[in-house]
């Protein structure tokens, strides 16, 4: 319990911001240009499980976390969300829109605060302005580096669709591993609290299959709790697939 509390001040002080702007400049932007596109915006602080903005919201705002997680989710009618992403410090929300019958932007999916988080705010007109200072090449890298995250995204999201659930919950639990891992004797520890519903509307099955799934790694030595987080502790690939 102690080093998760070590692991939790440092995910809770320092991190988040040395990891902020190591992501922020993976997207091949002149070092100016980023500070100017870092500083001088509004932030604005979410409490935990807070609404960021909601589908069909207006969609002529970026958001760029600065500390703590947020949750991508898509509505869907008659059942639970579906989680598109999870962000962390250095990484943009708010991008997704699409263009109604009048012409407007608006948000493609919600986002809601998964943990206590700060976000910094900027329209997209202020980006564009930004941007259009830049030289071509560093303007293409930064293209380029976000039709990866889009395209990533929607490979995750279609090669899920063809895994059955427990090989779903195994490389939802290698992307957090890598993402949002920290190395400890036991393993890997998940920093983020994840619930058994959060596990499910990113595996796409119901609450009750998850547990059970996760109740399955557990006994197998593969997964462990310690309180409200789990432990990776093994991350060998299923070898057989689970009803």
């Amino acid at each position: 319990m102690r080093q998760d509390r070590q692991h939790n001040t440092l995910w809770h002080s320092g991190l988040p911001q040395m990891r902020s702007k190591a992501v922020v400049r993976r997207w091949g932007l002149p070092e100016e240009i980023l500070d100017e596109m870092m500083s001088g915006n509004g932030t604005v602080g979410y409490k935990k499980a807070s609404m960021i903005f909601m589908q069909g919201s207006p969609g002529d705002i970026l958001f760029c976390v600065l500390s703590g997680l947020v949750k991508v989710c898509c509505p869907v009618k008659g059942r639970e969300r579906i989680t598109v992403d999870l962000a962390g410090p250095g990484e943009l929300i708010g991008f997704a829109y699409v263009v109604d019958n009048a012409g407007r932007r608006t948000q493609a999916f919600e986002a809601r605060a998964l943990t206590d988080c700060k976000l910094s705010v900027m329209t997209h007109e202020r980006a564009m302005k930004i941007l259009d200072t830049i030289d071509r090449a560093a303007l293409i890298r930064a293209i380029e580096h976000l039709n990866a995250a889009w395209s990533k995204a929607l490979q995750t999201r279609v090669r899920l669709l063809g895994l059955d659930y427990r090989t779903r919950l195994f490389e939802v639990l290698a992307d957090l591993s890598a993402r949002f891992g920290v190395k400890d004797r036991r393993g890997t520890l998940l920093i983020p609290e994840l619930s058994h519903s959060d596990f499910a509307e990113m595996v796409g099955c119901s609450r009750a299959a998850v547990s059970k799934l996760i109740e399955s790694l557990i006994s197998e030595g593969i997964l462990a709790r310690s309180g409200k987080r789990h432990i990776i502790l093994r991350q060998d690939e299923p070898s057989r697939a689970s009803a």
